[in-house]
């Protein structure tokens, strides 16, 4: 299933954000359409928050997302008014931008404001679902992508930040479930085990193996042990297949004599 992003890319698509770090500002005629927009005056925000911070705060999730079939780090920012993407990975990824209807100014948060006017459409899959999303490019963010609001609420996302985790609603389907970085691994006795089972809850087994062994030594082998010269001293398994198998080939015609055994009378031993 295929879900599809905003229509168009205004200039003002950056308006207003409730999210943390630094700013994503518009000024002049931008501001007053941004306004029209209804975004209540706040002031826009993109994230300063790195990898690790993000698994330490209570408020936000981050995971690993394909974009376009490559890995990639994703912030979801229920904050953002809108979604945005590195420079760097639109360089390593190769994606083909376009073009705003006009140019945006971005505060980033070190303070220095620049102009973006660049925008690219990709595909990102939360495990078996395809989003389509308009992700704005921005020079110097910590995230590969930030998905904003408009991107979640269009796609039905639901975020537990709690549990660290975010559920995709597929309609005629199962919602999907997907956990962030930094969840907390959960003990469950065998019972409540059958009963997530039960409700159809998806269940792996690992195994673990130790996989460092000694090699088996002659002097341990009964009957081999007495043949020291014969036998290498570690023996790895069977014996190596030999270029020139060994044969007893019979003459061509002969058959096998069916014929029962000779037994000797008792007489017979006597001579």
């Amino acid at each position: 299933m295929t879900a599809k992003g905003e229509e168009s890319v205004p200039a003002s698509i950056a308006s207003a954000s409730g999210g943390k770090g630094g700013t994503v500002g518009v000024s002049g005629r931008e501001r007053s359409t941004a306004t029209r927009f209804g975004e209540r005056g706040a002031q826009p925000q993109v994230y300063a928050l790195t990898r690790q911070e993000a698994q330490e705060s209570p408020d936000v999730i981050a995971s690993t997302l394909t974009l376009n079939d490559s890995p990639v780090v994703v912030l979801f920012d229920f904050g953002a008014s809108y979604s945005f993407i590195s420079e760097s990975i639109i360089q390593k990824l190769q994606l083909e931008t376009r073009s705003l209807d006009e140019l945006l100014h971005v505060a980033l948060p070190t303070g220095i404001t620049i102009g973006v006017k660049l925008f690219v459409e990709v595909k990102i899959k939360i495990k078996d679902q395809v989003f389509w999303a308009k992700l704005i490019i921005v020079h110097i963010i910590k995230f590969d992508v930030i998905l904003g609001m408009n991107w979640l609420s269009d796609n039905q996302i639901i975020i537990d930040y709690r549990e660290k985790k975010i559920k995709v609603h597929i309609p005629e389907s199962s919602d999907v479930i997907y956990y962030g970085y930094g969840r907390k691994i959960s003990i469950v006795s065998v019972i409540q085990a059958h009963q997530l089972i039960r409700k159809g809850c998806d269940v792996y087994l690992a195994v673990a193996l130790d996989v460092k062994s000694e090699p088996v030594k002659i002097q341990v082998i009964p009957v081999v042990k007495e043949y020291p010269d014969v036998f290498s001293k570690d023996l790895t398994g069977l014996p190596p297949d030999r270029e020139v198998e060994f044969p007893i080939e019979l003459i061509s015609g002969t058959k096998l004599i069916s014929k029962a055994p000779y037994r000797m009378a008792t007489t017979e031993y006597k001579n």
